[in-house]
């Protein structure tokens, strides 16, 4: 889905049609999705002019990628689980709202532990990892249900939405959690289009990110070292456009997880990717502040996979499913 977004965007601003394109946008996502796929029809042109369903699974989805697509005209439709569960929760052609995996699916039961892990139980659930009891023992509660480490919360309408790996969560010096995902799409969003939150050591966080602008690999003919990218060349414009982007990111998230000021870093050799850096400090609810940094990078970090890595579900039998009700289902 990014990578055909993105060759989208490529040919739009390569006809210098750019900001009429997310004008039109911004009309569209108010009308019906017939009149948005007729809208831009000649975009639909060149994908068959049949488009109009896309279903995402298996990794991170960010709510501004499935919005750009739905602009067009196009329905898109999430689904959530892991092998050792089987499908949890999905959206559907009527209910796809941005930024949820949708309700669960029965007879498949899902709820949220105290720290708001997810956990799953039903007839779906595996029996434990190939010949690793220990982590099986471990993959589930004393009453039965398995441990996704997912972290999720459920919205107003019962929609099941993720906020990151439950390994993820960086907590701050003064006890606040920080969601790296949300940090990412925020800045996503606003403008940056990949980014990578880590916990450098204790207190310091740092995001990677991508310079807005051309992407950087090289088209086909050019050398391997070329660049796409030749407003790099220009560190203050690259700078204003990273902070502008950073600023409108920092009116979506919470005050703990704000960005808050900026430095310019080293400039990379012209086979390194074409990045840009700053340091920065992040606002800890005026408590205290931690020390920030924005260097740029290659590329996104989906969600990681669920699950033992490298272990085989073992699927010779099913856990019984305990009898309290979940937090939430479907209708």
């Amino acid at each position: 889905m990014d990578l055909f977004w993105s060759a989208i965007e490529a040919e739009v601003a390569r006809q210098g049609k750019l900001a009429t394109f997310n004008r039109v946008r911004l009309i569209a996502r108010r009308l019906p999705y017939p009149a948005r796929r007729r809208l831009f029809a000649q975009v639909h042109r060149q994908f068959g002019g049949s488009l109009n369903l896309i279903v995402s699974a298996a990794a991170f989805l960010p709510p501004s990628l499935q919005q750009a697509w739905e602009d067009l005209g196009v329905v898109v439709m999430q689904g959530y689980g892991a092998t050792e569960c089987g499908v949890a929760s999905a959206t559907n052609q009527r209910d796809h709202g941005l930024g949820t995996v949708g309700r669960t699916i029965p007879p498949v039961q899902v709820k949220l532990a105290d720290d708001g892990e997810i956990l799953v139980c039903g007839p779906t659930l595996f029996s434990g990892y190939w010949r690793d009891p220990a982590t099986s023992a471990g993959s589930f509660t004393p009453d039965g249900w398995y441990r996704t480490g997912d972290i999720g919360r459920h919205d107003a309408s019962g929609h099941l939405v993720l906020m990151g790996r439950k390994k993820d969560i960086i907590v701050l010096p003064n006890g606040l959690n920080v969601y790296p995902e949300d940090v990412e799409n925020a800045l996503r969003t606003a403008g940056i289009r990949d980014a990578v939150v880590v916990e450098q050591r204790p207190g310091r966080i740092e995001a990677v990110v991508l310079a807005p602008g051309a992407p950087l690999l090289p088209q086909p003919g050019e050398p391997a070292d070329a660049t796409r990218a030749p407003e790099i060349d220009d560190p203050v414009r690259v700078r204003a456009e990273i902070e502008a982007a950073v600023r409108a990111a920092n009116r979506t998230l919470a005050v703990h997880q704000r960005v808050a000021g900026g430095a310019s870093g080293p400039t990379p050799t012209s086979r390194e990717p074409t990045l840009s850096r700053c340091s920065a400090t992040a606002s800890e609810s005026g408590r205290s502040s931690t020390s920030r940094s924005l260097f740029a990078r290659t590329g996104s970090r989906s969600q990681p996979r669920r699950g033992g890595a490298g272990r085989t579900a073992g699927n010779a039998r099913t856990r019984p499913c305990p009898t309290s009700p979940p937090a939430m289902q479907s209708d």
